[in-house]
């Protein structure tokens, strides 16, 4: 029972909203980037709950929307905007642009936050 607080998985925010994602290190720039696999590791098509993932960073995230992004410091997320899609044989990639920092606490549920998923939507905290 998905927004009754029932365990279970998370339910998508139904207002205005942003992206979360668990980010990587790119290896020569060291920017932040997002990936997800797009083959399981017996090289076949990611399905289930990754499947679900990859189609959502593949159409329904747009080049430009905003990001925050957990780092080092857990009371402490980057914002940034993502870039393009980039695909490799087996991987879907974008890039982050880091534009600023937003405290963990301005979050109306900081605990979605802990989301294991690598990308998911949460609520765009108030402004002020």
């Amino acid at each position: 029972m998905a927004g009754t607080g029932a365990p279970g998985a998370p339910s998508e925010p139904v207002g205005d909203a942003l992206w979360a994602a668990r980010p990587t290190r790119d290896p020569k720039s060291g920017d932040p980037v997002i990936e997800l696999p797009m083959l399981s590791a017996k090289g076949t098509p990611v399905t289930g709950k990754k499947g679900r993932q990859l189609v959502r960073f593949l159409e329904d995230m747009d080049d430009g929307d905003e990001v925050v992004l957990p780092g080092a410091d857990r009371s402490v997320l980057s914002v940034g905007t993502v870039g393009p899609v980039s695909l490799t044989n087996d991987t879907a990639r974008r890039t982050v642009a880091i534009s600023g920092t937003i405290d963990r606490a301005a979050f109306q549920y900081p605990a979605l936050l802990q989301d294991p998923r690598t990308l998911f939507k949460v609520e765009r905290p108030a402004a002020g």
